[in-house]
């Protein structure tokens, strides 16, 4: 039998052993923009639509974040999700698909600062983002991939500083402290160009929440 991708095709039940589960509704979660298309929080679920690009200049992105900060120096977050449909028909990026927003703080105009992981067909991409548009890369790899119509699980452990990203249970990377903002943040479930199911984000036991 060939190695078939059994990991990226499990559909994830509940949170790791040892974890919490944030509910995904408008009492922990408010959409801050999204995208001129909808989001929807149904059956305990996020659904984000942004409006379909129409030109190879357009884009549209939604964001949900969220009404908590997380205040300890260590956490651990896991996040099941499925990107749905690539909203772009002729000749999508490999970034129009869903990123994870943490240590995120908001400013007027949406200006903030925030790292964000983020699982693409063509691989895995950390960094960070300031500002209206200012983007850094800190760490690429070209596997794991993500899939589309495939239900994926994001992990993002920070101990002491430092990052160990996972995707699907598997180790991708480490981050080390002095390359990411650290201020006390929100969450941020993004989604560019692409339409996305969230169904489960999981915190460590110990993490403290703010509202």
């Amino acid at each position: 039998m060939p190695k078939a991708s059994v990991v990226q095709k499990k559909d994830y039940e509940s949170c790791p052993e040892g974890f919490s589960e944030i509910s995904l509704t408008t009492k922990k979660w408010k959409t801050e923009y999204a995208g001129y298309g909808k989001v929807v929080y149904r059956q305990n679920m996020i659904f984000m639509t942004p409006k379909k690009a129409r030109t190879p200049q357009s884009t549209h992105a939604s964001l949900v974040l969220s009404k908590f900060d997380i205040l300890s120096k260590n956490f651990d977050i896991v996040v099941d999700y499925k990107n749905e449909t690539a909203l772009r028909k002729q000749n999508p990026n490999p970034w129009e698909v869903f990123w994870l927003f943490f240590n995120y703080v908001p400013g007027a105009h949406n200006v903030k600062t925030t790292n964000y992981v983020v699982a693409k067909p063509n691989g895995i991409e950390m960094g960070r983002a300031a500002g209206l548009t200012d983007q850094a890369f800190i760490k690429t790899t070209e596997f794991p991939q993500a899939k589309f119509d495939e239900w994926h699980r994001l992990r993002v452990h920070k101990i002491d500083g430092a990052l160990k990203i996972y995707f699907n249970e598997e180790f991708v990377f480490d981050i080390p402290a002095n390359q990411i903002f650290t201020a006390n943040g929100k969450l941020g479930l993004y989604s560019e160009d692409a339409s996305v199911a969230v169904k489960r984000i999981c915190l460590n036991s110990d993490i403290q929440l703010r509202r």
